[in-house]
């Protein structure tokens, strides 16, 4: 197969200006373009992208697809009544997200390999809506649990109409601020972006340890009237801890590897080639937190076999 070379590959940029000095991205200051320039002129670059391309499609469309499937029948069996619970919509969105995502990345795999720049664009912004997306309904998967373990009664006032337009509120925003995400991959300079992703990972990491380990030191206290030192074990608590320690650790390893990617991409302008090859590598450490979500929603309606159990995961 052949690859595009320095020379050749087209810039995304020349897709608005026909000028002759618009055919290579060296001059590029646009984030996009930069990690195109950079990461995609080589063999090694191409082939990691591409089989990430095949393997999170793989993955992750049939399990998306069956989860709006198994919502849909869950839907119609409770009747027009049935409110769904909020973890469930964030569910359903970061799905939504994910989707969107698997299609940006095939439109812009096939871009690169087409040396189509209009492509290239397309795909390149809605690639570049799941890590704002994710992380998004992640924290508000974590927050939302956090509120039912440690302020019930707060929680409990949510499930309300009010707390519904809140809630409904809440992922409009989420969507505005992954599309701002992927829009500013395009437009703003390289650097700024870099240093503003670093930060806001740092935030969305923060908060989600935050709610995570609350949630954990709750589960692990002694319940009313239960002796700190002689209390049995309550097996639905331990369930629940094991799976959110679980879950912590999965993230951990998804907003590590944000940083850890961000930061890559910083030192690529000061050690040239070589990082771009690690920066896209570690795109697999996003992958298994990538299935967080949608596991718990099928493990919550007992569509996995090898853990059917009626305890959920609010």
């Amino acid at each position: 197969m052949f690859y595009p070379t320095v020379q050749s590959f087209p810039t995304v940029m020349s897709f608005s200006s026909p000028s002759p000095n618009n055919t290579s991205l060296s001059s590029s200051n646009f984030f996009l373009d930069y990690v195109l320039e950079n990461c995609f002129n080589n063999t090694v670059g191409l082939y990691i992208f591409t089989t990430f391309t095949i393997g999170s499609t793989l993955l992750l469309v049939p399990l998306c697809l069956f989860v709006f499937f198994v919502g849909h029948r869950q839907s119609r069996q409770q009747g027009p009544g049935w409110k769904m619970s909020h973890s469930d919509v964030f569910t359903y969105h970061a799905v939504a997200v994910e989707l969107i995502s698997v299609f940006g990345s095939t439109v812009l795999c096939c871009g690169i390999h087409a040396y189509l720049p209009g492509m290239i664009m397309f795909g390149g912004i809605f690639y570049s809506l799941n890590i704002p997306g994710q992380m998004v309904f992640h924290c508000l998967t974590g927050f939302e649990r956090y509120l039912a373990v440690v302020h019930p009664i707060t929680y409990r006032s949510l499930r309300t109409a009010k707390g519904m337009r809140i809630r409904d509120l809440t992922v409009c925003c989420a969507w505005l601020f992954s599309f701002a995400w992927a829009v500013a991959v395009t437009l703003i300079n390289k650097l700024i972006f870099a240093i503003t992703a670093f930060c806001v990972t740092v935030v969305f990491f923060l908060v989600i340890s935050f709610c995570s380990l609350s949630v954990l030191c709750i589960l692990t206290r002694p319940g009313p009237g239960k002796q700190g030192g002689k209390r049995q074990v309550d097996q639905s608590k331990m369930r629940a801890f094991y799976t959110i320690l679980a879950i912590l650790g999965l993230l951990m390893f998804r907003f590590g590897g944000n940083m850890i990617s961000i930061t890559l991409y910083a030192a690529i302008k000061i050690l040239e080639r070589g990082l771009c090859e690690m920066m896209l590598s570690v795109t697999w450490f996003l992958l298994p937190s990538r299935l967080v979500l949608p596991l718990l929603f099928l493990h919550r309606a007992g569509k996995l076999l090898c853990c059917k159990s009626k305890d959920g995961l609010g």
